[in-house]
């Protein structure tokens, strides 16, 4: 992607929102992300499993996130079309 531009030709998003994200030029947008809500729903299945309890299928869970927009996102644009390769 040698010849891109932030964000003229392409959007970043970090995911977690580190210090440098904030500081880099342009400041990197961000999904921040509540670990301590990750954690405690992990534990909750890994003691459920520990219990015995495996007759639980795979799960998804949802987590809320906090959007930072910052200057490395560019406004939505109409898709490209593939070139096939």
């Amino acid at each position: 992607m040698v010849g891109c531009r932030i964000p003229d030709d392409v959007s970043i998003i970090s995911i977690g929102d580190p210090d440098f994200a904030r500081t880099h030029v342009p400041p990197i947008a961000a999904l921040r992300v509540s670990t301590d809500d990750i954690v405690e729903r992990t534990v909750e299945l890994l003691l459920k499993r520990i219990k015995g309890d495996r007759s639980m299928p795979p799960q998804r869970a949802l987590v809320q996130f906090d959007f930072k927009p910052r200057q490395s996102c560019g406004p939505l644009r109409a898709p490209v079309a593939s070139s096939g390769l």
